[in-house]
């Protein structure tokens, strides 16, 4: 069974780090209250890194942690103690309310997340995948209250070994996640406390994205 620390980590939404956070907060499973909006998604928010639209890039010196868009790719780099995370969201304002999907392609030479539900209070969730083909999916709490694991790191033979299309879908009151196209857990759906997306991942990780797409 694969390991790791998880230490509360410098955390980063958008490009402005977020310090000194003082309000606990917990997160239970809940039943969404429905919408009553048409049935299917109604809206759409879509990033395919062409340019820095929505302000991914920074440099933050002190922790050894970079975010860069070019190429059609989002590069996110922490050079920092393999126990720590870093996390870059942006504010994407999705219902969670009602059913959702986030998507994203996401490559990494060590261990990367897809990051969602964050706000600047509360870490949100995580949907891990390492390199040695092992996925988890924590709560990861806030300033004040440390990360929980919802699932352990468990291998997986959805995953490929260099670019992984990975999705955490809410309908009803369930969360299902997917990597290419398989799916690989489905859990009581966890309240959101946060509609901010991006991604997180572990020191010494070297990771990049090719896109992200919320609906709901």
């Amino acid at each position: 069974m694969k390991i790791y620390t998880k230490i509360i980590k410098p955390l980063i939404f958008g490009s402005v780090l977020s310090l000194s956070l003082s309000s606990c907060f917990t997160s239970d499973y809940y039943e969404p209250t429905p919408d009553p909006t048409p049935i299917g998604y109604q809206k759409i928010f879509n990033d395919e890194f062409n340019r820095d639209n929505y302000g991914w890039g920074f440099n933050d010196y002190y922790s050894d942690a970079y975010g860069e868009v070019y190429n059609g790719m989002y590069s996110l780099s922490y050079y920092g103690p393999s126990g720590n995370s870093y996390s870059s969201t942006i504010p994407v304002n999705f219902n969670s309310n009602r059913d959702f999907l986030i998507q994203t392609g996401i490559s990494s030479n060590y261990a990367m997340a897809l990051n969602f539900g964050a706000s600047s209070k509360d870490y949100g969730y995580s949907f891990f995948i390492d390199a040695d083909g092992y996925f988890a999916v924590y709560d990861e709490g806030t300033a004040n209250i440390a990360p929980r694991t919802l699932i352990d790191w468990k291998a997986s033979n959805a995953i490929d070994y260099d670019w992984n299309d990975i999705e955490i879908e809410q309908i009803g009151n369930r969360w299902y996640g997917y990597i290419n196209g398989m799916q690989v857990f489905e859990l009581p759906a966890y309240q959101l406390y946060g509609s901010d997306v991006g991604f997180l991942i572990l020191g010494g990780t070297e990771g990049y994205a090719d896109y992200l797409t919320v609906k709901w």
